[in-house]
């Protein structure tokens, strides 16, 4: 089997799409923790990458609470570190859905990610707002498993938009770059295919030199049509593009089995097989054994 579970390597990417509103973050102490970045951590207002292929917003006369009107995952591994690109627009038809449109989360590591908000936008009608610079972002942190001795490090972008209201579309785009150096040269990730709400176009392509060997498959237990990619190589780069449109809403369902996946996600990996595994994770565990006649007289 090529392609390893990502699980193994303990990672899942699916997070970093942040699409929900912004949770409560709470630090160790169980208080909120608000805290300070340096400033190329997160930028804004930066222009999209050249390896970017920009999409369209897909028109509609819907009127259903909320509709995804695009939702586009683009990755990009042929330089050192890889590149993930996010786009999401939305259409907020329902009242009570403001509150949560408004707010936009971003979950990164500052450690050793650099995050690039290219946009916010608010299409009102026949109108565009920008609200790049205007939004009110705070960065949150909560560290879950301080008490199991575990820092992650891990910090969450709080986007607050001002002024969204019912009929409007909220356009966000941004780019992650970088990858925790654990992992070494080895990239991998996942993406869920199907948005919960009605999606109008959902787009995923993923980008690599031609020579690498990326594994995928797209994983899912619900009786669903196939996903088929096309795939293309143009200048040395390898593209594989999975796009779909339109796509039904599909709500999670309460008391499912914690290995039934209800809804679709598209993995890919560079680890090969399992033995590609243990390879990457055994230097990380090996240690010296201990020199000197004190630890000898201690085995004595």
């Amino acid at each position: 089997m090529y392609l390893v579970r990502l699980t193994c390597v303990g990672v899942l990417l699916a997070g970093i799409l942040g699409w929900q509103g912004a949770a409560a973050q709470q630090g160790g102490d169980g208080r909120l923790k608000e805290v300070q970045l340096g400033k190329t951590a997160f930028t804004v207002g930066d222009p999209v990458s050249f390896w970017v292929d920009q999409l369209p917003i897909p028109e509609t006369t819907s009127t259903q609470p909320i509709v995804v009107r695009l939702a586009d995952t683009q990755h990009f591994l042929g330089r050192s570190f890889p590149d993930l690109h996010l786009r999401r627009a939305t259409l907020v038809n329902d009242p009570a859905s403001l509150t949560a449109a408004g707010r936009i989360s971003i979950p990164f590591a500052p450690e050793y990610e650099r995050v690039k908000l290219h946009w916010i936008r608010v299409h009102r009608g026949r109108e565009q707002f920008d609200r790049t610079t205007t939004s009110n972002i705070r960065y949150l942190q909560r560290e879950q498993d301080l008490e199991r001795g575990m820092y992650s490090g891990r910090v969450t972008a709080s986007i607050l938009i001002d002024d969204v209201r019912v009929g409007d579309t909220v356009d966000i785009a941004y780019t992650v770059t970088g990858r925790s150096p654990v992992f070494g040269d080895k990239a991998f990730g996942l993406s869920p295919w199907e948005q919960g709400a009605p999606t109008l176009r959902r787009r995923f392509v993923l980008s690599y030199p031609a020579g690498r060997k990326v594994a995928w498959r797209v994983v899912g237990d619900r009786p669903m049509p196939a996903l088929t990619p096309t795939e293309t190589i143009q200048a040395g780069i390898r593209r594989i593009t999975f796009d779909e449109q339109p796509l039904r809403g599909l709500p999670s369902e309460a008391m499912t089995a914690p290995d039934f996946f209800s809804t679709r996600f598209i993995q890919f990996s560079e680890f090969a097989d399992w033995s590609d595994v243990v390879g990457w994770a055994i230097p990380l565990f090996e240690t010296a054994p201990p020199q000197g006649s004190e630890f000898q007289s201690v085995v004595n």
